[in-house]
Parts: C-alpha cells; sequence; structure tokens
C-alpha cells in the first residue's frame, strides 16, 4: 500500500454539544456531522430528514416533454425499446423502465449492448438491428446524450429517440425527440440534485405518474438503490433518502431475483447496508456486462419464476467466478509488468501493457493498481492490431484530461475524472505511453488523503456508537463509512487469525488494553514492534455473540504516533525524481546527503532487525530518530543491494530484505549509486558558489 497522507479534524466541542442538543441526536452523530462540514441548520436538517418528495421536478430540462412523448408513445401503441447500459446503473435502469411500461400496457422490448461487440450507448449496428425488429422509438437510459451521429442515423429510420441521461453534456445536444440530462441548464441553472442513469429514470416515471395519488413509487426504490450504489454517486440530498429507504426495500424485495442475489452474497437475515450492496451485489450484476451477458442481469431482476431465476443466479455466479478468476491473472501479470519494469512505477502514472487483456476486466484490476500505489493507472491490451486501455485515478487528478491531452495517437476515447477507456492501434502505444508520461509532468498529482472524522478513546467506545451511526446512514460515496483515530496505543501483541488470513492485534492506553482486527494482513506483513507507540485508524463494527451485541474494531491504516506522512510523501518523491535521473533543486538535494556513516547504521539496523518485512518510512524512523531521513533510507536500501549486502524484493512501499553472506571487504567507491548521489552534492555546492 502506497502513503497515505492522515488528515485529523480538529473540532470544536462547543458547537458539537449545540447540534448534538438543537437536533435531538447523540453528539458522536454532531461531531461527524461537523468534521464534515455540514454546521448549517438547513443543512443539517436536509442530512437527519429521510422524507422521499415522489413530485415531479418541475425545473429540470425537458422533463415536461419527456413524460409527453412516452405518453404518445403509449397511447398510439408504438413498439418501444429501453436501450440501456451494461452496468448496473444501466442494468437497473433498463429494469425499472421496461418494468414500468409493460406495467401500463407499452409494446415494449430492452437492448444491452455487448462490451465486446456494441461498445458503450447507441450504435448504428444495434439500431439496423432494432429497424428489422420493428421498433419505431427508442429510450435511452443512462447513455445517449452524446450519440449525435448514432440519434441522427435513427431518425433517418423513422426512429424516434428520447434519451434519459447523467452524463455529462456535450457542445451540442442531439436532435432527439425529447432529451432529460440533469446537467442541461434550465432557465440559467443546473440541477443541484445528483443522480444515477436509474434515477433520471425514475424521474421520468415520477412525470409520467404525476398527480396521481394513488400510484406505488416505492415497488421501484429497490432498483433505484441498487443502480445507485452501483454507480457511486454522491448520496446526498434526495439520492441519499431514496438510496436509504430503496436498501429497506432490497432486505425484503418482492423481486425473486433481488432475493436470490441477496442468499448467493450471503447477506440474507442481516439488516443490510450501502457497503453489502455494493461490495457483494453489485459485482455479481457487473460480473454479467464484463462477461458479455448483461441481458442474464436483466432477466433475473425482472423475473416472477424462482425456477427460471434460481437458473439464472446460477449463470450470475458463474460469471463472477470466471470475472474474478481473470481478473486475478491479469493482476498477477499487470503486477509482473510493473516488477519486471520498476521504471513505471516512478513516472506520476503507473503505465501497464498486456497481451490480450480482457476488456471488461481491466478496469478493476486498474483500480486495484491504483489503490495499492495511490497514483492513477492505465492498463493496455494488445489484441493484435488493436489496442484497448482503462485509467483509473486518484481525487484531486483528472485522468480525463490526461488522456484527452495525448487524444492525437487513440483512436476513440471517453470518461471522467476518475475513469477512463480509450481505443488506438497497437502500433501507436508507446507513442501514446510516452505522451501521457511527458504530459503528467507538468501536472499535479495529489497524495491520496486518509481523514479520520474523530478521534476516540477506547475505553469509552460500547455499543450504543451504533445507534448514533445509523443516523448517518447510508455510507457511501460523499459520504463515506466514518474512520476514527485511536492515538497514541502502545503495541502489546500480534497473532494471525483465519488460517493466517487476517491478524488480531492488541493494544494498551491508558491501562486499557483492547483488540482489533486488521484484514487481508499476516504477522509478517505487521511492520511495528511490541511496546512501539502507535496511532490506528480504525472502523467500528457490529458483532453479536450468543445475543450480545459489542464492538469490533477494524483496522484501516496505522502510523508510529505522530508521524507526518506528508513529509514521507514528499521525500518519496525526490527519490522517484533520482530513479528517472531527473534534475534536483537545492532544497531536494539536502535530503540526498549520504554518509559512509548513514549506510552503516541502517546495514546494522537491517542485520539485527527481528523481521524481514520493512517499510523505509519505519526504517527511518528507527535510524535516524526522525522523519526527516526518508528519501536517504530509499537510496541507502538500494546502495546496500548494488553492494551485493542485501537482497530484497520491494512490494508498493515494503521491502522483503534478505542478509547476504559477505566474504570479503567492501567498498563504497564500487557503489555507482553512490557515487551519483556525493556528485550531486558537489552539484549543490557549485549551485551554491554561482
Amino acid at each position: 500500500m502506497g502513503f497515505r497522507n492522515w488528515i485529523t479534524k480538529v473540532l470544536d466541542k462547543n458547537e458539537i454539544f449545540k447540534i448534538s442538543k438543537e437536533f435531538d441526536i447523540p453528539l458522536l452523530s454532531a461531531a461527524i456531522l461537523l468534521s464534515r462540514g455540514v454546521s448549517d441548520k438547513d443543512e443539517i436538517k436536509k442530512f437527519i430528514c429521510s422524507d422521499i418528495d415522489y413530485s415531479c421536478q418541475k425545473n429540470w430540462y425537458g422533463i415536461k416533454q419527456c413524460a409527453e412523448a412516452v405518453k404518445s408513445l403509449i397511447n398510439e401503441n408504438k413498439k418501444i425499446c429501453i436501450y440501456g447500459d451494461y452496468d448496473a446503473d444501466g442494468v437497473t435502469a433498463t429494469a425499472l423502465m421496461y418494468e414500468y411500461l409493460k406495467s401500463v400496457g407499452a409494446e415494449v422490448i430492452y437492448y444491452i449492448p455487448e462490451r465486446d461487440r456494441d461498445g458503450y450507448g447507441l450504435n448504428n449496428n444495434a439500431i439496423d438491428y432494432l429497424c428489422r425488429e420493428g421498433v419505431e422509438a427508442i429510450i435511452t437510459v443512462d447513455n445517449g446524450i452524446s450519440a449525435l451521429r448514432e440519434i441522427d442515423y435513427a431518425n433517418s429510420l423513422g426512429i424516434k429517440v428520447i434519451v434519459t441521461d447523467h452524463h455529462k453534456i456535450p457542445s451540442e445536444l442531439p436532435n432527439a425527440e425529447a432529451i432529460i440530462d440533469p446537467n442541461i441548464p434550465f432557465e440559467g441553472k443546473v440541477s443541484d440534485l445528483n443522480f444515477a442513469g436509474v434515477g433520471v429514470a425514475f424521474e421520468l416515471i415520477k412525470a409520467l405518474e404525476s398527480g396521481n395519488s394513488d400510484f406505488d413509487f416505492e415497488k421501484y426504490l429497490d432498483l433505484v438503490a441498487v443502480g445507485t450504489i452501483g454507480d457511486s454517486v454522491e448520496l446526498r440530498g434526495l439520492t441519499r433518502n431514496i438510496v436509504k429507504k430503496g436498501i429497506s426495500l432490497v432486505e425484503n424485495s418482492a423481486r425473486p431475483g433481488i432475493r436470490a442475489l441477496i442468499k448467493a452474497s450471503n447477506l440474507q437475515g442481516r439488516k443490510l447496508d450501502a457497503v453489502d450492496i455494493a461490495f457483494c451485489m453489485v459485482p455479481k450484476i457487473n460480473a454479467c456486462g464484463r462477461m458479455n451477458s448483461a441481458e442474464t442481469a436483466i432477466k433475473i431482476l425482472t423475473c416472477n419464476d424462482k425456477e427460471e431465476v434460481d437458473l439464472l443466479c446460477e449463470n450470475i455466479m458463474e460469471f463472477n467466478n470466471l470475472r474474478k478468476e481473470i481478473e486475478e491473472r491479469i493482476f498477477s501479470e499487470a503486477t509482473k509488468f510493473l516488477l519486471d519494469n520498476p521504471e513505471n512505477l516512478y513516472h506520476k502514472v503507473i503505465i501497464a501493457v498486456g497481451d490480450n487483456w480482457h476488456s471488461g476486466v481491466i478496469g478493476i484490476v486498474a483500480s486495484r493498481i491504483t489503490e495499492k500505489y495511490c497514483k492513477p493507472c492505465v492498463l493496455i491490451s494488445k489484441g493484435g492490431d488493436l489496442a484497448i486501455g482503462s485509467c483509473r485515478s486518484v481525487p484531486g487528478f483528472s485522468v480525463y484530461k490526461l488522456v484527452e491531452s495525448c487524444s492525437e495517437f487513440l483512436d476513440r476515447f471517453g470518461g471522467h475524472h476518475m475513469a477512463a477507456g480509450f481505443n488506438l492501434k497497437s502500433h501507436n502505444i508507446e507513442y501514446f505511453r510516452k505522451s501521457m508520461i511527458q504530459n503528467s509532468e507538468s501536472m499535479i498529482v495529489p497524495p491520496v488523503d486518509l481523514t479520520v472524522d474523530l478521534c476516540v478513546n477506547p475505553s469509552k467506545i460500547t455499543p450504543k456508537i451504533f445507534g448514533a451511526l445509523d443516523i448517518l446512514k447510508p455510507f457511501g460515496h460523499g459520504n463515506p463509512e466514518p474512520v476514527f483515530g485511536i492515538m497514541g496505543a502502545k503495541f502489546v501483541s500480534v497473532r494471525e487469525i483465519s488460517g493466517g488470513k487476517h491478524i488480531k492485534l492488541c493494544f494498551e492506553k491508558d491501562g486499557f488494553v483492547f483488540e482489533a482486527l486488521y484484514f487481508n494482513k499476516t504477522k509478517n506483513d505487521f511492520l511495528y514492534y511490541p511496546s512501539e507507540i502507535l496511532d490506528l485508524a480504525v472502523k467500528f463494527s457490529p458483532n453479536t455473540y450468543k445475543g450480545e451485541l459489542s464492538v469490533t474494531i477494524i483496522v484501516v491504516d496505522v502510523r508510529i504516533s505522530g508521524y507526518n506522512f506528508e513529509n514521507a510523501i514528499n521525500q518519496k518523491e525526490i527519490y522517484e525524481k533520482i530513479k528517472l535521473g531527473r534534475h534536483l533543486n537545492s532544497d531536494e538535494l539536502k535530503f540526498t546527503n549520504i554518509s559512509r556513516d548513514d549506510i552503516v547504521k541502517v546495514y546494522k539496523y537491517l542485520k539485527v532487525a527481528p523481521t524481514v518485512n520493512f517499510r523505509a518510512d519505519i526504517i527511518s524512523e528507527r535510524v535516524f530518530k526522525n522523519s526527516e531521513n526518508i528519501a536517504k533510507t530509499y537510496i541507502i536500501i538500494d546502495i546496500l543491494q548494488e553492494l551485493d549486502l542485501i537482497k530484497f524484493i520491494k512490494n508498493a512501499e515494503e521491502y522483503k530484505i534478505s542478509i547476504n553472506k559477505v566474504t570479503q571487504k567492501v567498498s563504497l567507491r564500487d557503489s555507482e549509486i553512490y557515487k551519483f548521489i556525493t556528485s550531486k552534492k558537489g552539484d549543490k555546492e557549485i549551485e551554491k558558489d554561482q
């Protein structure tokens, strides 16, 4: 895992008490609201209020025209096709509109493009197929706003197109019969509501049923919740309330397909939250689209026959298992590529290239690499003369703008700040790669922050905390699950659990002993020593045993108490500039002033250390007793390997180091790295003289 910059909030206690008293909510709830900048009375009311307004969004561009156009199609018995997308948002939006139109007597079918055959959105081949099927009108969901040429083509065939979308609008709108997209200004204003594609489709249904007080809008909220969570839309305002209500309806859904997915995800019989849906249910729905069978997901959401649903669920589980296998293979191959070509890790953007990586899976792998290294990642898959790419970013860096700046080498591209995709010819890969590296150098890639909402005393943690957290749910994008800080805890011991898959840690603070779980870590992965004073970033999970509720502390991250990760991040950048042979300024050079004594200190520490796993920042703290020598520590480790004193394998920020047997005297004069660094020191003196 790359370094994450801890942001610890300092809160006004008087303001916490004031909010708690005025809104009759627990102090913990008030503190987290304040931590997240929700302090205005109206904002707090909106946040804790769960009411849903089922009236039509009258201030949206085109919503009245869309409703009228759809009503005309129904009244005239036109054959309608719902044209969706292959992700969870597009699938649930398609199921929603299809089910609604069927219920009002429309002649309706649906079409989901296949990722490999059709690509994203409307395409002329699909339009030709629908024309042959006698389709007279297309309603897009979760796509269409950028399909100018395709909609013109549909018009030329006499097919009317109604667009419902939530994506960024192009400079020119398509020539559709009617359009809804909340990003289109209406009377000079853009809606401040945030919706997924399924949310926009739901708003159309609200407009169609405007004035019908008997209409049951709630029966669609389970679909809206799943699609919205799946699309990582910010959970605020009306969207948050719809998702909150929708989650409760997912738990007791009347849809056999959703019940089957809950069972397949081992979630039956428990109170669900957005995290359960995001990490257990949504990946199974998405797996269908990734494996070019999104129609299977549509069928399971709209089918009422239990036997057929069970068969569909088996198919979905097979798709998901296949997706996992492919994902692990690509991740392994991409990781090997980066280890074999480590210079790719030193650039601001990580780029890896492979052969025939699955187009539906490389985006997930790019996300994993971004999370591992805390840097934007681009994966490119070659397939003969053609190649595809998928990008993922970190907050504050627009990977779309970077891709756009290199678009001269691309056949097609699209996306947004945090993710992008593209197609290109294989012979352009190297030109594109070099262009990305060069253009990224002038861009700022901010560090990945870890926000600690509130620091707590472990002796005060009780199950009452869950009542306070429930008020703030659902958690998701824009309203993440709170992270708490336990600062200055003495590390006591570690033991492996679940067959070595996870570890349980024991700590002591102010005489109070407590335990915490650290998932997907082994004893060797935990780099700290007993009696060291540490800061913990944690989450809280409920645990019921023999009818008694308790709190399980889950570790998110650990640091030596008070450690400045921002400094570590800055010095890592200096080291990366050295590895790339870049010029260092005088301020940067002072962090690379290495003496023979420094190298000896690090070597002696490594020889007697009780572990084989290390991290440069922790070595620096233990050897030099500060965080000012991290760049120096990176370089010293490289020098020691170059001199054959040690051997290491580096995995993100962690080193696995073994000490080599030395049979003869070793001289620093034999180190090219040391000579290079000392020559840079000479450059520094020259700069001073000038």
